[in-house]
């Protein structure tokens, strides 16, 4: 992963992101990388975790996994990490569908549109969690 992101010139800089092919040890085909800043707030930590619900989505899967791991940190800091990644992703994953028309077989749509490609599951992942939450 490292070489793909070398590749693409990916640095790690807050904001920028890329995507790569994940290699076949990995069970997923793709592989997201978002850089952060070196001391991020909580507030930029929960944006972040909107920005990469908002990609995943982009990306028309029902199930993806986040590994949260921020560089020279450990223990609670990772698992406050990963809570603030799941308050940003919580948040951008609200939709306001009240008003909203919806596609029927008479309008040519099949009605289910949406629905086949829903993210169902977000898993986020921590280093160690038996040990982070002592």
């Amino acid at each position: 992963l490292k070489r793909a992101a070398k590749a693409a010139g990916f640095v790690g800089k807050p904001r920028q992101s890329v995507e790569v092919l994940a290699p076949p040890s990995l069970p997923s085909t793709r592989v997201l990388m978002f850089g952060v800043e070196a001391e991020p707030g909580e507030l930029d930590q929960v944006n972040l975790g909107g920005r990469v619900l908002a990609a995943v989505k982009q990306r028309r899967t029902d199930a993806a996994s986040i590994v949260a791991e921020l560089p020279e940190t450990g223990g609670a800091a990772q698992v406050a990490f990963a809570c603030a990644l799941a308050e940003g992703a919580l948040l951008r994953s609200y939709e306001f569908n009240r008003y909203r028309s919806r596609k029927s077989d008479d309008n040519g749509g099949n009605g289910d549109d949406a629905k086949s490609t829903t993210l169902r599951t977000l898993t986020i992942h921590v280093a160690r969690p038996e040990q982070n939450w002592r």
